[in-house]
């Protein structure tokens, strides 16, 4: 179906390909100048089989804001989204004017105006593209421009496709004409009865709306002489078969003369996109178009090496280049010549041809040597460069695949749902999620004939790496189980005793210990208070060492507990140790209550050896607090049997888990102290909803997994970040880092925040701050916002 050749066979091809020639559109061009709007009245009833003698060539604005008004609200905010990320990358693209004194002091300027009215053309064919109205109308708008009239084809009836005329609304589209092809590009270039004439007509077309563009250019601006659309994938061995070949199919089912290619430098993958190919064609929906197009323009190129696909893909300058190889980011470095650049597994093509910000006008058939996309300032030579990690390929795909289905194009979907699929099943989800549900929440919250964009319904991204939470969601999948329980149980009635002792048999399988041994507490706070409570009258003083949780301390002040302090010292080559005698003291006494945070919050300093042995021989009671061991590995628990009583391990689901707002918690005991915590614990402590969710995320051992792999991963790049900037951290034990600073800790964090990056200050240690592991977005931001606030503080 889809031939092998080598790089010399393709690019033989392509050579072929760039010199067909275009149709003759001459008569066409001519004709709609004559005769103006009677002229395109005649081409639209024997092209596109509509008759316009009485309603006009002319779209109504009544008709246009009907059209505004019955849309599908889903998917108008599908298109808001797309807007908005397209209107704030071209806004990055617009320059600025200036004005400066030689050398022989004239006064030099430069000066950027606006083009007074454009034209864009919009396909109609066998699909609608309201995303094309977002590529061409919102960057003319963002450069300024006052007046964008619109031609796409009309249908057999005379109307224009609505999901069209609605965008065009969105996106501030003055007028709209029914014309199509090479009719509607002569309208726009000399101006035709209603059709005004303009001054740059831009937008992509098939063959004869780009035989027109070339014939009139001169007389008007054009943007490109864009051909049929294609693809160029560069993968090897790391690569998942079934996506590159998603991605082929995504590609050719546009048009029977769009070019798929797959370079690949592992024959053992080209024969499994192969089959998947094969597998995955019967289920789409344009299979006869993608069937035609990958057996004449398709192509499997074999290649030695990824240096060999990249000089190959320079030589070809496609209109997408896609890299999924085992170090993307490096391989799109050496791309030179391209439309756009798309990098990494979780970065398909579609997410550029909808949501990403880039331009999916782009430069085919080898023009990309010589310019880039449409942009807003349309002089410059850009290449465009997308790359998404998972969270973030899941915040654009809803609305993406939402988008693509309206199209038609079932295989732009399937290729981003795939992705979608394997993040969720992962359990990586990641905060920008929740940013966009909490959009789409409060956008559905408005009046049904009003979509706002997302920067008029929440307030700029903060990058929130203050509290030790977990970066990760846990997956919808699991959410939707989750909501299925819960909507099962009375709400009427208290927490079923079966349930809670289903959770306690849960947490005791997870600690490996016996479920009469763990007493469940919202969160471990809740632990932490309850075992104070119930130890009130047995002690006379609470033992911490700061710096430290500070709950310890408030808690205590709170039950009347005086607190007792064992400063941790900080050591001669970093890291704080605990004053072993005094501790040892402590332990002895047996009116004393002593909390060892173990990794400590918020040093990350990790106690185990030291103190294991005189833990087991303490006569106090005492509490290990193990909120983070998952990201460590080091764990007390196994001293709680057999011991004197008094020994206590806390734990959480908060952080691994990702489950910090639903609060869950559990503490590991002996008999004494679990009795005496049972005596203080209140009836229905947790909530059906915590515990149901807590019963269901303990029975995915894959969710901790997957975040403490994503967490540790993070951390190791965090810290590298900080040494590059100079700045030592301490022991990398926990999902958080504490940072020494080169001024006061909060200046620091006051001058993140103005960053709008959030991170912690420390009381005991002013030197110092703490920052939590975030998702891979979040910590790029952080570590950028720290280098500038040094650059400002003037220690770098």
């Amino acid at each position: 179906m889809i031939p092998r050749m080598t790089p010399a066979e393709y690019m033989q091809r392509r050579a072929a390909a760039l010199s067909l020639q275009l149709p003759d559109v001459t008569e066409i061009v001519s004709e709609v100048r004559r005769d103006g709007d009677a002229a395109l009245v005649r081409l639209a009833a024997k092209y596109d089989g509509a008759d316009l003698t009485a309603i006009g060539v002319e779209v109504a604005r009544s008709e246009m804001e009907q059209a505004f008004t019955c849309a599908d609200r889903n998917l108008l905010r599908s298109i808001e989204h797309a807007a908005d990320n397209v209107r704030d990358y071209h806004s990055k693209q617009v320059g600025q004017s200036w004005e400066c004194t030689s050398s022989d002091g004239a006064r030099l300027g430069y000066r950027l105006e606006p083009i007074e009215r454009v034209g864009i053309y919009v396909p109609g064919g066998t699909a609608p593209y309201p995303s094309t109205v977002v590529m061409t109308a919102v960057p003319a708008k963002v450069a300024g421009v006052r007046e964008v009239i619109m031609c796409t084809p009309p249908g057999r009836s005379g109307a224009v496709n609505q999901l069209i005329l609605a965008a065009a609304v969105l996106c501030g589209v003055s007028r709209v004409f029914r014309a199509g092809g090479a009719g509607a590009i002569a309208a726009m270039a000399y101006g035709a009865g209603c059709v005004p004439r303009v001054d740059k007509i831009v937008g992509p077309g098939n063959a004869f709306v780009t035989a027109a563009k070339r014939l009139v250019w001169g007389d008007v601006g054009i943007d490109m002489l864009a051909g049929p659309s294609e693809v160029l994938i560069i993968a090897d061995s790391s690569a998942n078969p079934a996506l590159v070949a998603a991605d082929l199919i995504a590609q050719a089912e546009h048009d029977p003369l769009a070019s798929a290619v797959l370079v690949s430098v592992s024959r053992s993958l080209a024969d499994r996109v192969e089959a998947e190919i094969s597998s995955q064609l019967p289920l789409r929906s344009r299979r006869a178009v993608i069937r035609e197009s990958l057996s004449r323009w398709g192509a499997i190129v074999e290649v030695d090496s990824v240096e060999d696909a990249i000089s190959l893909a320079n030589q070809a300058s496609a209109e997408h280049v896609q890299i999924m190889v085992d170090n993307p980011r490096q391989a799109a470095s050496s791309i030179r010549s391209a439309g756009t650049v798309f990098v990494g597994e979780y970065t398909p093509t579609p997410i550029g041809d909808y949501m990403a910000g880039p331009n999916h006008v782009l430069p085919t058939m080898g023009s990309a040597r010589h310019r880039g996309s449409l942009s807003a300032g349309d002089f410059l030579r850009p290449i465009n460069t997308v790359e998404c990690t998972a969270e973030s390929l899941l915040v654009a795909s809803a609305d993406a695949i939402m988008l693509a289905r309206a199209e038609g194009l079932d295989g732009h979907a399937a290729s981003m749902e795939m992705r979608a699929s394997a993040v969720q099943n992962a359990g990586r989800f990641g905060s920008v999620l929740r940013s966009a549900k909490a959009v789409s929440l409060m956008q559905q919250a408005q009046p049904a004939h009003r979509v706002q964009s997302v920067q008029q319904v929440i307030s700029p991204i903060v990058v929130k790496l203050d509290a030790n939470e977990s970066p990760l969601d846990i997956p919808e999948a699991l959410k939707a189980d989750i909501v299925r329980e819960i909507t099962k149980m009375p709400f009427n009635r208290y927490p079923c005793a079966d349930l809670e002792q289903d959770v306690a048999n849960a947490f005791a399988s997870e600690a490996d210990v016996d479920a009469d041994r763990v007493t469940l507490g919202a969160g471990s706070d809740e632990i932490i208070q309850m075992t104070m409570l119930a130890l009130r009258p047995r002690i006379d003083h609470v033992t911490i060492m700061p710096p430290t949780f500070t709950v310890y301390r408030r808690i205590a002040e709170a039950v009347g507990l005086p607190v007792h302090e064992i400063p941790l010292s900080e050591g001669p080559s970093g890291g704080f140790g605990i004053d072993m005698d005094a501790l040892e003291r402590e332990l002895r006494c047996d009116d004393a209550l002593v909390f060892i945070c173990n990794p400590n919050n918020p040093t990350g300093d990790l106690f185990t050896r030291g103190i294991r042995e005189i833990v087991a021989c303490a006569r106090a009671y005492v509490v290990v607090d193990e909120a983070y061991h998952e990201f460590c590995g080091d764990t007390l628990i196994t001293e709680v049997p057999g011991r004197s009583g008094r020994l206590m391990i806390t734990r959480t689901l908060s952080k691994a888990f990702g489950l910090a707002g639903l609060r869950a918690g559990f503490a590991v005991a002996g008999p004494l102290m679990t009795q005496l915590l049972q005596s203080v614990r209140l009836p229905y402590n947790c909530s059906t909803l915590s515990l149901v969710a807590a019963r269901q995320a303990l029975a995915r051992p894959d969710l901790k997994r997957s975040a403490v792999n994503l967490i540790l991963k993070e951390r190791a790049h965090v810290a590298a970040g900080l040494s590059e900037l100079g700045l030592s951290h301490g022991a990398l034990n926990a999902n958080f880092l504490f940072v020494r600073c080169p001024v006061p800790g909060d200046e620091i964090r006051r001058r993140l925040m103005e960053r709008e990056v959030l991170v912690r200050c420390i009381e005991d240690a002013p030197d110092f701050f703490r920052v939590t592991i975030g998702a891979p977005w979040e910590n790029s931001t952080f570590l950028n916002a720290l280098g500038a606030v040094l650059e400002e503080v003037e220690v770098r």
